[in-house]
């Protein structure tokens, strides 16, 4: 059950008043265990979220109201996005380059820009499984055979293609035959011309980490912006048990117990992934063949991400360790702490006749900017449907009560109506 001891990594610095986290997350990279331990960091009020397809008016809207922001505003953002799908992260280099803006403008907000690449054959291996496979109407728990070879054959630079192009993960999880001629988002050719843009796009990230760095990379992304409830499990979307990323409550331990239990069952299951064992050096010969990119990507990732780790030195490899031997059971960093607001679904009826838009810039639980939060919760998908409330009894049974929710005051909406039309000159 979760706990409200301190442990390593609750004894962070406080969160800071200022920051935007920025995490592209590319497919079977560890992204969805990041969009959980995002999330929870919402309840604990730490960051709102926003993700994880980021609407480009959206950005828009929230580049706008951010960049009218100085350091004596009254509120300022802490904000987690995820940016998974959509037309925003193409180019992704300009949207990079805008956060970069928005850094120079406020100094004294810190912007962290961060993603993961992972070694080559595990990244084909854990994509196919859980995009193409299940196209084939096979089991999932078998070993890969002569269906894989093929499709990596007409897949080349996976993960590469999917960092420079977004779309190009609805391409390669299609099946060969069923792809059109004119798929030109999959990067066949390894040319001088693309790893400058690969080498280009990936100075523009403040921390780029191979997958089986993960923990230090979370260390280090919850040293720079003084998170400190990072404790996580490891989130599997092909395992069907765990679903999409709801813990449920962490405060009965029977729903502990049976998540520990389904996630336990999920993490033995992927060990026996991979290819059919005559076939294992033929699926490595053919990922190394076909992904010249994705090495490359591996390895110049690996070695920036070392010489950060250098440099902090000695003292944060052993904050590290005990982050790591914090463990418990398949929680890593250590039990989860029980966060202090939760996010209360309304019923149909309750939605059309009590929800509100929730006062960001006075909430207990999530506050920040209205104009980006209000974004935000319009494309994460809480508009109109959830609260996120104090966990208290009360709020327990009427979330939609304003000592609970804190509803938009009309006068602090004419506010914010105001400077929008200001920022945007009208």
């Amino acid at each position: 059950p979760a706990s409200r001891l301190n442990h390593p990594a609750s004894r962070l610095n406080v969160s800071l008043p200022c920051f935007i986290l920025f995490d592209r997350h590319i497919e079977k990279n560890g992204g969805s265990t990041m969009r959980v331990i995002m999330r929870l960091l919402e309840q604990h009020g730490e960051c709102g979220y926003w993700g994880y397809a980021v609407r480009l008016a959206g950005w828009r809207r929230a580049l706008f109201a951010l960049t009218s922001l100085n350091r004596s505003s009254s509120a300022l953002p802490r904000l987690c996005i995820e940016g998974h799908v959509g037309s925003l992260l193409d180019p992704l280099e300009k949207r990079l380059d805008e956060l970069a803006a928005v850094q120079r403008h406020l100094p004294h907000c810190r912007i962290l820009r961060t993603t993961r690449v992972r070694e080559p054959l595990g990244h084909y291996i854990s994509f196919y499984l859980w995009a193409v496979h299940p196209r084939l109407r096979r089991s999932s728990h078998v070993s890969l055979g002569e269906d894989f070879i093929r499709w990596v054959n007409a897949t080349p630079n996976l993960q590469s293609s999917i960092l420079m192009h977004p779309g190009a993960n609805l391409v390669a999880a299609q099946l060969p035959e069923q792809r059109r001629s004119t798929a030109s988002q999959i990067l066949h050719e390894d040319t001088a011309a693309t790893r400058d843009r690969l080498h280009a796009l990936l100075s523009r990230f403040d921390l780029i980490s191979p997958l089986d760095q993960f923990d230090a990379a979370l260390l280090i992304t919850a040293e720079e912006l003084g998170l400190r409830h990072v404790q996580y499990v490891r989130h599997d979307p092909t395992c069907s048990e765990i679903g999409h990323g709801h813990l449920g409550d962490l405060e009965d331990p029977t729903t502990c117990s049976r998540l520990e239990q389904r996630i336990a069952r999920c993490s033995a299951r992927a060990l026996v992934k991979g290819c059919k064992a005559e076939l294992k050096r033929t699926c490595e010969q053919v990922v190394r063949r076909k992904a010249p990119l994705d090495d490359w990507l591996y390895r110049k990732s690996t070695q920036l991400f070392a010489t950060k780790v250098r440099r902090k030195g000695v003292a944060f490899l052993r904050r590290l360790a005990a982050f790591q031997t914090a463990s418990v059971g398949v929680w890593r960093g250590g039990k989860p702490v029980t966060p202090r607001c939760r996010f209360a679904r309304l019923t149909p009826l309750q939605r059309h006749r009590l929800w509100h838009m929730p006062d960001f810039e006075h909430h207990r639980c999530t506050p920040g900017l209205q104009e980006v939060m209000e974004v935000a919760w319009a494309d994460t998908g809480y508009k109109g449907q959830v609260l996120i409330v104090p966990r208290t009894q009360q709020c327990a049974m009427e979330p939609w009560h304003p000592l609970c929710s804190i509803p938009l005051t009309p006068s602090h909406s004419n506010n914010i109506t105001k400077r929008h039309a200001v920022t945007h000159g009208i």
